[in-house]
C-alpha cells in the first residue's frame, strides 16, 4: 500500500485540473502589450525562465537581457530539437506597430548587439522583410504544462501542413491558462483556446489578409481596453456580414477608426471574475477584465 501511493503521487493531476481548463476569464483584452519583439532560434529544450541563465550562458544571458521582448523559438517536433548544421540560426525582428517583420541569420548571440532594433530597415543589406505571416505556438513546458499538452500538437499539426511557412514553438507568450496559445506576427494578435482547424483557418486567412476572430485575444499593440474595443468593433460588423482587412483598424482609447473613415465607439464596463485559474502551479485569484457592452458608429 505504501508503495502504491508513492507511486501515485508522482502522477500529474489529470488533465480537468489543468488550469486552461477554466474559461471564467474571457478572451477579449489578455493580449500581451508590446511593440518590438526579438525571436530568437534555440533548439532543445529551455528552462522555465529562459533569462534566468540556464538556459544560454552568462555572457549570452546578459546580451539577450538588454534587448526588446525576447522569445525564443524552435521548429515543432524533432526538428525543433536539432542543432543546425552550420551553427548558425536564424532570428526574426517584429515591428508591430509598422505591421513588418525582417528576418536573419546569426552565428552567436553577441551578433544581436550589432542590430538596430529602433525601426525596420535600420539594418541595411542583413535582413530581409517576410512577406508570409509568422505564427508562433506556445510549448513552454517548463514554464506551464498546459503550453506543452495543447501547444505541441497544434504546433506540430501547422506545420505539417505548411512546412515551408514560418511556423514556430514557442517560449513562453504571457498567458498559458488560455492555452493553446499563438501569436499572428506581423499584426501581433494572440488568440487562445482554438483546436487545429481554428490553427489553420487563423493561418489560412492572414495569408489572404484577412482577421479570423474565433479565439482572438487582441493585439498586443492596444491596452487591455483597446483590445476589448477593436474586438468588439469587428465582431459587430462581422455579425453584419463585413469582415474588415487584418490592418484596417487604428484605436484610441475605446475609439476604433477604420481605413475607409468610419469610427465606431465602444461601450466598456469594468467587471471583477473571482476564482480565475491563471496558473497550473498557483491557486486562483480574482482577475479584473473589461467587457464590451454597445458598438456605435459615428455619424
Amino acid at each position: 500500500m505504501e508503495l502504491r501511493e508513492k507511486i501515485s503521487a508522482t502522477i500529474p493531476p489529470p488533465l480537468q485540473s489543468l488550469c486552461s481548463d477554466s474559461h471564467l476569464e474571457p478572451l477579449a483584452g489578455t493580449a500581451k502589450n508590446a511593440h518590438t519583439y526579438i525571436l530568437v532560434e534555440k533548439p532543445g529544450s529551455w528552462s522555465k525562465d529562459i533569462l534566468d541563465g540556464n538556459t544560454f550562458n552568462a555572457a549570452d544571458t546578459e546580451v539577450l537581457t538588454q534587448l526588446p521582448q525576447v522569445l525564443l523559438i524552435r521548429r515543432p517536433g524533432r526538428a525543433g530539437h536539432q542543432v543546425n548544421s552550420d551553427g548558425g540560426f536564424r532570428i526574426y525582428i517584429v515591428y508591430v506597430a509598422a505591421g513588418i517583420v525582417e528576418m536573419a541569420q546569426i552565428n552567436q548571440i553577441s551578433d544581436l548587439l550589432d542590430f538596430d532594433f529602433s525601426g525596420p530597415g535600420h539594418n541595411g543589406g542583413r535582413t530581409t522583410v517576410v512577406a508570409e505571416p509568422v505564427v508562433l505556438v506556445c510549448a513552454h513546458a517548463k514554464r506551464d504544462r498546459c503550453c506543452a499538452i495543447k501547444g505541441r500538437p497544434i504546433a506540430r499539426h501547422l506545420y505539417e501542413r505548411f512546412p515551408q511557412g514560418h511556423i514556430w514553438e514557442c517560449s513562453h507568450t504571457g498567458g498559458h491558462r488560455f492555452a493553446p496559445s499563438l501569436i499572428l506576427f506581423p499584426w501581433g494578435y494572440f488568440y487562445g483556446r482554438f483546436d487545429e482547424e481554428d490553427a489553420l483557418r487563423i493561418y489560412m486567412e492572414a495569408q489572404a489578409g484577412r482577421l479570423y476572430l474565433q479565439g482572438n485575444r487582441g493585439r498586443g499593440l492596444w491596452d487591455k481596453r483597446g483590445q476589448v474595443a477593436e474586438l468588439a468593433v469587428r465582431n459587430h460588423l462581422a455579425a453584419q456580414g463585413e469582415s474588415l482587412p487584418i490592418g484596417a483598424t487604428g484605436v484610441v482609447d475605446t475609439m476604433v477608426t477604420l481605413a475607409d473613415g468610419r469610427v465606431f465607439d465602444s461601450e466598456l464596463i469594468a467587471r471583477t471574475v473571482d476564482n480565475a485559474h491563471i496558473s497550473c502551479t498557483k491557486p486562483p485569484k480574482s482577475v479584473d477584465i473589461w467587457v464590451a457592452t454597445e458598438v456605435r458608429q459615428r455619424l
